[in-house]
């Protein structure tokens, strides 16, 4: 099974950054604290963010309050693109999860700014695509039942977005992000760690051996 995981973007950080001077000189900027939700499924909303500082997880929640992970966003990108559509209610939950900087934005404010800046409309689109990519791999994913290979596929996605082999992220957030139980991946976890392939830390995970890791999808 090949792993594509350098195509799809997990973690969306400075897709924007060289327009970050220009939105904070004509757009007020704003504070909220870590917890604060942007977006709720199943209620209406009517801005998009630019993130300034801070990181904001997207997550789903099913009738149940079954929560399931799915990226995150951190400074000088764009979030809640399920604002497009003003009249349907948001699919996905947007919570910041740390104190966050954001510029509240607009549809028109993003089409006033493309008529000024030359290239933002074209990465603008590009970077909505990079989001469907993301949310059509999430569903891909979720398909596969055997759970270890959900898990091994996540930690090569996230470890190549993050350029970096440590995740830091608590096991429970990782059992959410994959639709498993917590038990079932501190059980996966524990056998990978006890063939040499991922070391445990509190709330981190180091991957040591990319190659043994990936002949386990095989």
């Amino acid at each position: 099974m090949q792993v594509q995981e350098a195509t799809i973007q997990f973690i969306f950080k400075d897709t924007f950054k060289p327009y970050r001077s220009y939105f904070m000189k004509n757009y007020p900027t704003a504070h909220y604290p870590k917890g604060h939700m942007f977006n709720m499924s199943g209620i209406p909303v009517s801005s998009l963010y630019f993130l300034l500082e801070g990181e904001v997880l997207v997550y789903t929640v099913n009738q149940d309050g079954y929560v399931r992970f799915i990226g995150s966003h951190e400074k000088n990108s764009i979030f809640n693109l399920d604002s497009f559509d003003q009249k349907s209610d948001a699919v996905i939950t947007t919570q910041a999860a740390t104190d966050v900087e954001v510029i509240a934005l607009t549809i028109e404010d993003i089409l006033h700014a493309s008529s000024e800046l030359e290239d933002l409309y074209k990465d603008f689109l590009i970077y909505t695509g990079r989001v469907l990519r993301l949310m059509c791999h999430d569903a891909q994913i979720q398909s596969i039942n055997d759970v270890k290979k959900r898990l091994i596929i996540f930690i090569f996605m996230y470890i190549e977005n993050n350029n970096s082999l440590t995740i830091q992220l608590p096991q429970y957030k990782i059992a959410a992000a994959i639709n498993a139980s917590r038990i079932q991946v501190t059980r996966i976890l524990a056998e990978l760690k006890k063939e040499n392939l991922v070391e445990l830390k509190r709330n981190t995970l180091v991957v040591l051996n990319k190659e043994g890791l990936h002949d386990k999808l095989l």
